[in-house]
């Protein structure tokens, strides 16, 4: 398999030798920003005439001519540009970074997977191949991972296929892919290169990264309703609002910030540490101009977390994960959790007082994460239970619960207004 994708990806890049590196489209010749758009084409690589690939590359920012000497080839070659910012990435990886839709028409793909080659500069030596991430095809799908960091990869995707009673091989993706995080693009800007190692300077690459655009500025309105909720999406849930918190749920997941479970919310079940520290990477990325989607990998949290740490949302020692392990992500939180983490998602331009709130009946300064539930009391996020508006900090946190203080948390026309003396 890697001495066919070799022998493919040398074939490829003779061939565009020949042709011009680039055909014109708005996505090359518009003003570049590190504004990135999700691309969407045919893909271009794969050999069989009845196979057709729709390939997906998130987090897109552009493509580039590059003079390009590796171990198999030497030449101009076309690149495409993909950046992920530093806070998501999960660790070294960013998986799912290519996903393709595919339709077999006549042949018959065999499912497999693969590795990736990345490619390494050092010094004078030019780029030379190692393993660097992984890929996985199946009979209607593909999905490309990275997992050597940032930098030059071969995303080829390589596979089986029988047509007519034969088998051949093909492939999917792009013969180079540069991957960039802030840290790599900051190199870049104040040395000209990639990394201390590199002695190639990627000319073409100011044009896409040297012009980052206005800077974002945060605002509760980026909140807005991304897909539609039908009946029946969740059995559990009704359209018609029949229990308190139908409209919450459904305000949610519209918005893109919860999930269910198949056909289901379950709205009585417990909400994990994962599941609130996933909505608070969701509503401070969205908050901030992002589009509130990460990549997950095999451990479907990390990534979230990841994000969260670097954002100040949470600490490394919070909920003993300093001493446990991120096993610990994985226990239902408790309501003076959640309130702390939901708290530390947004600004506090962004959590306004609206209320007069002397105090809560079960919590007092002493109260793990006081300062946070006060602060949502008086912003009308949280309201407790019952007239007395006990908060009960150290009771698990259900899923319908969970939804509504989300919804206050980022809707202020659903925050409740009242007052405790």
């Amino acid at each position: 398999m890697k001495r066919f994708q070799a022998l493919l990806l040398s074939l490829i890049l003779v061939l565009s030798c020949a042709t011009p590196a680039f055909a014109s489209s708005s996505a090359t010749q518009s003003k570049r920003t590190l504004t990135t758009t999700t691309l969407s084409e045919s893909d271009k690589v794969n050999s069989c005439s009845t196979i057709r690939i729709s390939l997906s590359v998130p987090n897109y920012l552009g493509k580039i001519k590059a003079d390009i000497t590796t171990t198999d080839f030497s030449g101009e070659t076309e690149v495409l540009v993909i950046y992920v910012p530093n806070d998501k990435w999960d660790g070294n990886c960013y998986y799912n970074g290519i996903v393709g839709n595919i339709k077999q028409g006549m042949a018959r793909i065999s499912a497999g997977s693969g590795s990736l080659i990345s490619w390494k500069e050092l010094y004078n030596y030019n780029f030379l191949p190692m393993e660097g991430g992984f890929y996985y095809v199946d009979t209607n799908s593909l999905q490309i991972s990275f997992l050597d960091g940032p930098g030059l990869y071969t995303g080829l995707a390589t596979f089986s296929y029988t047509l007519n009673g034969k088998t051949d091989m093909s492939a999917a993706g792009y013969p180079f892919i540069l991957l960039l995080n802030d840290d790599m693009i900051n190199y870049y800007l104040t040395y000209g290169k990639l990394d201390s190692y590199s002695s190639y300077d990627w000319p073409e690459l100011a044009r896409l990264v040297s012009e980052p655009g206005a800077e974002t500025t945060g605002s509760l309105s980026n909140f807005r309703n991304i897909r539609n909720y039908y009946r029946g999406t969740f059995t559990d849930i009704e359209l018609n609002g029949s229990y308190w918190y139908d409209e919450y749920v459904i305000s949610c997941y519209r918005m893109g910030l919860m999930e269910g479970n198949g056909f289901n919310f379950f709205p009585s079940s417990s909400f994990t540490l994962a599941q609130v520290i996933t909505v608070a990477a969701r509503i401070h990325n969205i908050y901030s101009g992002g589009n509130g989607k990460f990549n997950e990998g095999p451990v479907w949290y990390n990534v979230y977390v990841h994000y969260a740490l670097s954002n100040g949302i949470i600490k490394a020692i919070d909920f003993g994960a300093d001493t446990q392990g991120s096993k610990v992500y994985e226990r239902a939180a408790k309501r003076g959790e959640m309130a702390y983490i939901l708290a530390n998602a947004l600004p506090d331009s962004a959590i306004k007082r609206i209320n007069t709130i002397r105090r809560i009946p079960d919590v007092s300064e002493q109260t793990a994460y006081s300062v946070q539930i006060f602060k949502l009391y008086r912003a009308g996020v949280l309201d407790g239970y019952t007239a007395n508006h006990y908060f009960r900090p150290d009771n698990n946190i259900n899923r319908s619960e969970a939804a509504a203080i989300i919804s206050r948390l980022v809707n202020t026309s659903s925050r409740i207004r009242f007052t405790i003396y």
